[in-house]
């Protein structure tokens, strides 16, 4: 059976790359109709269902903290090697996927902030272990004071403070490491 009859669009190609045109999903992600309407009662059970879920929102985002914390507790303790920095970024990153979903938007930028540090500066011995700390304390007193508003001026100012630094830190940081580089091409 060729693309065309499975209801696939052909790959385009020219030069050196190939454009591929993904399957559309988004009909089975959309409830519809058999008559081609979007079933607005199935997204409505659906909010209802997420409504009464909402009272275990604070119970998953305090477990989620204090993951959060104990893996940084944990690289304090025990060193800031790669594993334990990834970790670290992968319970941040679960937090800055699921935090604006559920009603913690700013506890989602602070996890944003700590994700791009730990993405972006690759040597474990080049991490701040004091701007690590700074992240996750802050998501955690987002999350434990803040509660499920955008509009915290404190905690907002807080945000802005530490997203400046870590991304100033993070471009020194780029920048030596592409000295370094150049240094060390120049040198051979």
């Amino acid at each position: 059976m060729t693309m065309a009859q499975q209801g696939k669009k052909p790959a385009a190609t020219g030069g050196k790359y190939q454009v591929i045109a993904p399957p559309n999903m988004l009909s089975k992600r959309v409830m519809i109709k058999g008559d081609g309407a979007i079933d607005f009662a199935a997204i409505e059970r659906a909010e209802k269902a997420l409504a009464q879920l909402s009272g275990q929102f604070d119970n998953w985002m305090s477990e989620e903290v204090a993951r959060l914390t104990a893996l940084r507790d944990a690289a304090r303790a025990n060193g800031q090697s790669r594993e334990a920095l990834d970790a670290i970024f992968h319970s941040a990153h679960d937090i800055k996927g699921q935090a604006a979903t559920l009603g913690y938007p700013l506890a989602a930028d602070a996890a944003a902030s700590l994700c791009v540090l730990l993405e972006r500066v690759r040597a474990p011995e080049r991490v701040p272990a004091v701007l690590i700390d700074q992240h996750v304390d802050a998501i955690a007193a987002i999350v434990h004071q803040a509660g499920r508003t955008s509009k915290n001026g404190t905690a907002n100012s807080l945000l802005g403070k530490l997203r400046a630094v870590t991304l100033d830190y993070v471009a020194q940081e780029e920048a030596r490491v592409k000295r370094n580089a150049q240094k060390a091409d120049n040198a051979a």
